[in-house]
């Protein structure tokens, strides 16, 4: 009983660290007006990380790392939330259920769309203005979806890769004990 504690206590100090990494993968635009932009998408690949532990850690790191953007860049939330965490959520689970790859992928390609619509449309932060500004609706969306499934699939092959390395490197890193 006592190991399975201590195992317990270990998955969320990871997850703890994790999520600070997280925080600062996002924030980084902040401090890092050009290069930010670039790094705080990777916050994807840290989310995948702790859901490959627990898909239920996946989710508190990015709920704990989207509270945690309120002290820092609060405009980063809305990015986190509806874009970089969902697809980091799926990404983490289609590599632990590969059989259910392809599933993964088509619903992080819906998620990120339905995402994509909520900061567009809803929010008024436009995410692809540059792809689609002045085209029609249908033409928009049909960018939209299509941006979508190649951005998850090339997220959910570069997880693959980020992980099998990690995996032949620190072979114990995403197994319970």
């Amino acid at each position: 009983m006592e190991s399975s504690r201590n195992s317990t206590a270990k998955q969320i100090a990871f997850i703890g660290q994790l999520t600070a990494l997280a925080v600062i993968l996002q924030a980084s635009s902040l401090y890092l007006p050009l290069l930010g932009g670039f790094l705080s998408h990777f916050a994807t690949l840290v989310i995948a990380m702790a859901t490959t532990v627990k898909p239920k850690y996946g989710a508190a790191a990015t709920f704990c790392t989207g509270f945690l953007l309120l002290f820092f860049t609060p405009k980063q939330i809305p990015a986190l939330l509806l874009f970089d965490g969902p697809l980091g959520l799926w990404t983490g689970w289609a590599y632990c259920n590969y059989p259910k790859r392809h599933y993964a992928w088509l619903m992080a390609s819906v998620t990120l769309v339905l995402g994509i619509w909520v900061l567009t449309w809803i929010l008024g932060i436009p995410v692809l203005n540059g792809l689609t500004q002045g085209t029609s609706t249908l033409t928009a969306a049909l960018l939209t979806t299509g941006f979508a499934l190649v951005y998850c699939r090339a997220w959910l092959s570069f997880t693959d890769q980020v992980f099998q390395g990690l995996n032949r490197r620190l072979p114990l890193l995403f197994k319970e004990e």
